[in-house]
């Protein structure tokens, strides 16, 4: 058993395509927290930012297959 693929094997994807995958969603995941925290302070700003980042982020994993094989 390979820690670097078993998993990404078990969505159907290389190693590569799950890091590219990965990264991509953590860095919109990334986004949408600091929008949320500056909306906190700032409440006239991104007022639905966070919330279309998430919808975006749920459109990744339904589009990708991965809804059922996320963790």
């Amino acid at each position: 058993m390979n820690v670097f693929t078993d998993h990404p094997a078990s969505a159907g994807e290389t190693y590569r395509e799950h890091a590219w995958f990965a990264f991509r969603f953590g860095v919109r995941c990334f986004a949408a927290g600091i929008m949320v925290f500056i909306h906190a302070v700032l409440p006239f700003l991104f007022k639905t930012g966070a919330s279309s980042q998430v919808r975006k982020l749920y459109a990744m994993l339904e589009e990708s297959g991965r809804n059922n094989r996320v963790g």
